[in-house]
């Protein structure tokens, strides 16, 4: 019998993989008999979806979460923002430590997709690097504003959009952000973080019908 952390990594993989399209209602009762699990079981799973943003419960009738065109434009847009931001402020203030630690970032992805590795992982690499840009920026504020930006479902589905050539372009943006923090270039370094984001939202534009 499926267990609620069973049920919950399923539908998440249902909905990331577009299984689940967006909009699309998530009927417990439904979802239970294909799962083999009992409906309070995908209840509970559901409540944990949508605390990740990826359904909607309102009014007792969850659904995949929809986000329109202008949604994911004003989210990258700002994400571009706070993280050019951050990356200018991280070519002044950032510790060599650190920045070695983007550079091996950057070089376990590239190795990861060299080897046909998962996206998932990838997209977890790929926010751990961007993380370590918010932190070096030295900034009090960026961080948790940040968080309050940053939909991280939108972020793993970018990853399943890319192709292998998109990829490695992403990739390559991501040494040039450390290249530019390790030269202690703020601009370059501004402008190379907003690219890679806002690189994102146009390939996610092009790849989802929204």
């Amino acid at each position: 019998m499926t267990t609620t952390a069973g049920a919950y990594e399923q539908l998440r993989a249902d909905i990331l993989d577009g299984r689940h399209p967006a909009g699309t209602r998530l009927a417990p009762g439904e979802l239970a008999a294909g799962l083999g699990c009992p409906p309070a079981h995908v209840g509970e799973a559901l409540a944990l979806l949508a605390a990740d943003g990826l359904v909607d419960g309102g009014d007792g009738d969850p659904r995949v979460v929809v986000w329109s065109r202008e949604d994911l434009r004003e989210v990258f847009r700002l994400r571009a923002v706070l993280e050019g931001f951050a990356a200018s402020l991280a070519a002044e203030a950032m510790k060599t430590a650190d920045i070695l630690a983007l550079h091996e970032l950057a070089d376990t992805m590239e190795e990861l997709a060299g080897d046909g590795g998962p996206r998932e992982e990838l997209a977890r690499l790929d926010l751990a690097f961007h993380h370590l840009v918010l932190v070096g920026s030295g900034s009090r504020r960026l961080p948790g504003t940040h968080d309050h930006v940053l939909v991280t479902p939108l972020h793993h589905r970018v990853f399943r959009a890319y192709s292998p050539v998109q990829l490695a372009q992403a990739l390559a943006h991501h040494r040039e952000v450390a290249r530019a923090i390790e030269l202690r270039a703020p601009d370059w370094a501004d402008a190379a973080m907003r690219s890679h984001v806002l690189s994102g939202l146009h390939i996610l534009l092009s790849h989802d019908p929204y």
